[in-house]
């Protein structure tokens, strides 16, 4: 897919919420469709159809991959969700992983790709794929990365620390998922791609060290990140690149040599501001705080009006090419699902004028 589809998409006034999950709990056997790729299929199109958008949203679930690679590792499946590391794998796990990585994926891992297919099959809009990106998936297997990661900024290597190497460790065990993920939805049909990194953020990772020339960002970050932006584009698909942390400038700009066609920016990050640190052909995309929908107390329906009229005005007004979205997944809270229902409706229905 070229970059021009998604400025064009900008131009008809085309609004995507993450809104999948929304979709999805209208319906009270919500694990059994979960497993079922033809039936996880058809609600994606619901969805599609629902929100009036040509790009099939995926269902967001960023615990999928790290499932899948602890359970070739041997972990029963009722301790992998609370599952970390306490220093590096051992080596029979690690030799474990390697020995299965190109083997049968996970069983809702599976029913994710043929979800795909069924869109890819049943209708002429574009099937999207999804994947924790590999520097969130590292902290999600280690007790502590903050640390370790703060330690090789300081100029601690993997060799003199057993920390440090429990994240250059887990770092590669996180890509090597990923990019099985990736390359299984692109077989699968996925045109796009929306690869998740939520926590290559100012938390993990010291601002002010990378102001002092460390280079933990490009080292944990970019690296990796690389790796996947190449297999994406080597299939000839488009990466949408989320992240919904808090971003600083350098970050951004180091970000946007990954060249997706969109970045997905949180609520954190001012959109109108980032324009001045992306290239101006990559589409911005969101970025209303979907994780203050459940409230009348966080956020009312006509305060989600008047920021997407403002968000609207200041990117017009920057000229860069902009998708009014949400920041992350709209998650369904069921005793609160009317309320986050009449927010998502607000910004799909209302003037940008």
């Amino acid at each position: 897919m070229n970059r021009q589809y998604f400025i064009d998409l900008t131009r008809k006034d085309v609004r995507v919420p993450i809104g999948v999950d929304m979709i999805l709990h209208q319906y009270p056997d919500v694990d059994a469709i979960l497993d079922n790729g033809e039936r996880m299929g058809q609600v994606l199109l619901e969805a599609a159809r629902f929100y009036n958008s040509p790009i099939v949203m995926p269902h967001m679930d960023l615990m999928l991959e790290k499932d899948h690679l602890l359970s070739l590792m041997g972990i029963p499946a009722v301790d992998r969700p609370a599952y970390h590391f306490h220093g590096c794998p051992s080596d029979d796990m690690v030799s474990e992983f390697k020995s299965k990585i190109k083997g049968p994926l996970g069983r809702r891992m599976e029913a994710r790709n043929d979800a795909i297919r069924y869109v890819a099959t049943h209708s002429t809009l574009l099937p999207m794929g999804i994947s924790i990106g590999p520097f969130s998936l590292m902290t999600k297997l280690l007790a502590d990365p903050i640390t370790p990661i703060f330690l090789h900024g300081m100029g601690i290597t993997g060799d003199e620390d057993s920390e440090v190497r429990a994240v250059e460790i887990c770092l590669d065990l996180a890509l090597a998922v990923v990019l099985r993920a990736i390359e299984s939805q692109l077989d699968a049909g996925a045109q796009i791609i929306i690869v998740a990194e939520p926590a290559a953020n100012s938390v993990y990772l010291s601002p002010k060290q990378m102001e002092e020339g460390a280079d933990i960002f490009d080292r944990f970050v970019l690296a990796q990140n690389a790796v996947m932006r190449k297999l994406v584009a080597d299939r000839g698909a488009a990466l949408i690149f989320h992240d919904c942390g808090a971003l600083t400038p350098g970050m951004i700009r180091k970000l946007d040599t990954l060249r997706p066609e969109v970045f997905s920016f949180g609520s954190p990050v001012n959109l109108w501001e980032a324009a001045d640190l992306v290239s101006k052909d990559t589409v911005l995309y969101g970025n209303l705080p979907s994780k203050r929908f459940m409230s009348d107390s966080l956020i009312t329906v006509e305060q989600v009006k008047e920021m997407s009229c403002d968000l609207a005005a200041r990117m017009r007004e920057k000229n860069h090419p902009f998708m009014l979205g949400t920041e992350c997944d709209v998650l369904c809270v069921h005793e609160h699902k009317e309320v986050i229902a009449r927010k998502v409706e607000a910004f799909m229905t209302c003037s940008l004028q």
